[in-house]
């Protein structure tokens, strides 16, 4: 009888165990596509606060260049709904956190961007917003990231101070008619300045 009862208990114990990796492998099975869905809405969620941080950062730019600073920065509106840099990150639907990250550009002597070895360009910028969360049945932390570069192709960096400035090379179709002290300088609309002249 004593043996009866202790194949009785092993016969329990491999049933349970048994049932415990079916029931265990049923789980996963449920739960896995609900945490990829998860997973898949917070991914879409974060791209659009990328895309979101990228076009802000675009709004900053337009609005003033300068104002595009090197270094990691987070994202807020002023008093006028502008978007302005604020802090070295921001969180968004208590969930995500941003980094818009605004790096110097270098390039080659051909012009090409380098990551190294080359000259800062004053009229290049990178900016690389990351935006990462922590989520899913065990907590993984999680990003997403896009990189753009900006240009402040508005800036006419072309100057000419002297006589001989002006009157080096070839001329066609174009008359002088006089030279002054006052030269105009281009930006967005015409303005004039008083600028000293050296001959």
């Amino acid at each position: 009888m004593s043996d009866v009862r202790g194949q009785s208990v092993v016969e329990i114990l491999i049933a349970v165990g048994l049932f415990a990796v079916l029931a265990s492998g049923v789980i996963l099975l449920v739960l896995d596509p609900l945490a990829s869905a998860a997973n898949s809405a917070n991914r879409f969620k974060a791209s659009v606060q990328v895309t979101q941080g990228l076009e802000a950062a675009r709004t900053i730019k337009e609005d003033r260049w300068t104002n595009l600073t090197l270094g990691d920065h987070g994202l807020a509106r002023d008093g006028s709904g502008n978007w302005i840099f604020s802090g070295a990150s921001d969180v968004t639907e208590n969930l995500y956190t941003r980094v818009v990250t605004v790096s110097s550009v270098e390039r080659d002597g051909s012009g090409d961007i380098v990551s190294s070895g080359g000259t800062v360009d004053p009229r290049t910028k990178k900016v690389v917003v990351t935006v990462s969360w922590t989520g899913g049945i065990i907590p993984i932390p999680r990003a997403v990231s896009r990189s753009v570069y900006f240009t402040d192709w508005r800036v006419f960096d072309w100057l000419q101070t002297t006589d001989a400035d002006f009157n080096a090379g070839t001329r066609t179709n174009t008359h002088l008619e006089s030279i002054c002290s006052r030269f105009c300088e281009i930006t967005s609309r015409f303005r004039c300045c008083d600028i000293p002249r050296n001959k």
